[in-house]
């Protein structure tokens, strides 16, 4: 229940520092399923219209750009 209830707060922050309205909230569980990092946890993942729906991939951010994101998530919080 607590990382849901993380995870209601966190998702409105992400949504705004990304300048967006819609997500997807996805738990990958098990090699097979395309989870990575083997604990329990949640994406995110802010949607647009035309994103090409599907398998989420992480943006090859440039320099400074993922500790701008960072940045501005917590300042929505």
């Amino acid at each position: 229940c607590e990382i849901i209830t993380a995870a209601k707060k966190l998702a409105p922050a992400v949504l705004k520092a990304a300048g967006l309205h819609n997500y997807n909230l996805v738990m990958n569980s098990g090699q097979e399923a395309g989870q990575k990092v083997f604990h329990t946890h949640f994406h995110i993942i802010p949607r647009f219209f035309g994103d090409g729906y599907g398998r989420f991939r992480v943006p090859d951010y440039k320099e400074g750009e993922g500790e701008g994101m960072v940045a501005k998530i917590k300042e929505s919080l």
